[in-house]
């Protein structure tokens, strides 16, 4: 009986640090605007407890500042202003993939939407 026990608070406590899953990193990927070709994104990312921050853009070079970012029940909703365009990310995590849907927002109107996919990059001495 004590064995069982013990492998259903390993099963437990397992589920909850995969659920729980640390995102700080580097994710790159793409987006594609509807009716449109696949442009390149990148975005690194900061999480403490719920809240993320960092950067996000089309390159390593060019990036802007995560706004309200949240994390919540394996779904990730960010913005990235860039200049009077409005980034909005509404992002499912899957393991190392991100995957959802972005809106860009133009003088209050919504412009387009585009579908996003994104894989972390692993970590500096990580190992596979």
């Amino acid at each position: 009986m004590r064995g069982i026990a013990r492998v259903s608070i390993t099963v437990l406590l397992c589920a909850v640090f995969a659920a729980g899953a640390d995102l700080t990193g580097t994710w790159t990927g793409s987006i594609t605007p509807d009716g449109r070709n696949a442009e390149p994104l990148r975005f690194t990312i900061v999480q403490d407890g719920s809240k993320i921050t960092g950067t996000g853009g089309p390159s390593e070079v060019e990036q802007y500042a995560i706004q309200n970012g949240q994390v919540k029940d394996g779904r990730i909703t960010l913005q990235v202003m860039n200049k009077d365009r409005t980034f909005s990310f509404d992002l499912v995590v899957k393991g190392d993939e991100l995957s959802g849907k972005a809106q860009l927002e133009r003088g209050g109107e919504i412009r387009g939407t585009a579908t996003v996919s994104l894989r972390q990059e692993k970590k500096s001495g990580s190992q596979d």
